[in-house]
């Protein structure tokens, strides 16, 4: 990982936060290795900004990745972590094999554009907005770790992804904040369990298994329509209850089905 500062009068104290998230990163990972390849290929450029809050880009070039961390006078330090580790989110979910040949079909017909994101055969995306929750989440769990983690951080509408993702994911396994690792195993008399198939379907470019089992719990397209439903809770256009509501709906499915 290169670390380039474009603008001198940004607070030298960023350059070790970004080695300590890009660790904490590594350190979370069983299944490490893609994240250490693609670390060689990373630069993270640090600029200064006049706005009043800072912000990040993620690039997926194919064959190198960039950060770019804009740092405003008006934020502390403890703000400028998160949107490092949000970033260093999307950096884990990027894949240069998938971005390039669109593998891992699900049976709603799409293929990997990231770890999350989907892309159908006539090139409608789907799943921004549910990456952007997911970001948001290991940004809380990385920085938890680090031990600088608060919610006053973040806005009420990334605490209520944070929340909505936390539900999702409940539908397969243990949750991450209870989890050493974001691709955990757990230990059931002799054999090892994956603690929550969710997560280690993200580190290990396998959503698709997700998506397939989503569809045959809750019926033909039944993530499509969630991804597309967070879509709509992104940008204000389904309420907050109701996108809840159908997330906690499917999970009470599961549950009467499993009895």
């Amino acid at each position: 990982m290169k670390i380039v500062y474009v603008d001198k009068e940004v607070m030298p104290e960023v350059r070790d936060v970004i080695k300590e998230i890009a660790k904490t990163y590594r350190k979370s990972l069983i299944n490490n290795t893609l994240f250490e390849l693609k670390l060689n290929r990373l630069t993270v450029r640090i600029l200064h900004s006049n706005a009043s809050i800072t912000t990040g880009v993620f690039y997926n070039n194919i064959l190198n990745f960039a950060i770019e961390i804009y740092v405003s006078d008006c934020d502390n330090i403890s703000y400028i972590a998160y949107i490092i580790a949000h970033e260093f989110a999307h950096f884990l979910f990027a894949d240069t094999i998938d971005v390039l040949n669109q593998g891992g079909r699900s049976n709603d017909n799409t293929g990997n554009c990231t770890a999350i994101t989907r892309i159908s055969n006539n090139g409608e995306a789907f799943g921004d907005a549910m990456e952007e929750s997911c970001a948001d989440t290991l940004a809380k769990y990385v920085l938890t770790k680090m031990g600088i983690w608060r919610d006053s951080l973040i806005n009420h509408e990334e605490l209520q992804g944070i929340a909505l993702i936390a539900k999702l994911s409940s539908n397969f396994g243990k949750p991450i904040f209870e989890c050493e690792m974001i691709d955990d195993f757990i230990v059931e008399g002799d054999k090892y369990k994956i603690a929550n198939l969710f997560w280690y379907s993200i580190v290990v470019f396998s959503f698709n298994n997700i998506i397939n089992r989503y569809d045959k719990e809750y019926g033909k397209n039944a993530f499509l329509k969630i991804s597309k439903d967070w879509e709509k809770w992104k940008i204000g256009a389904l309420p907050y209850e109701k996108m809840e509501a159908k997330i906690n709906a499917s999970n009470k499915r599961k549950k009467a089905v499993s009895n």
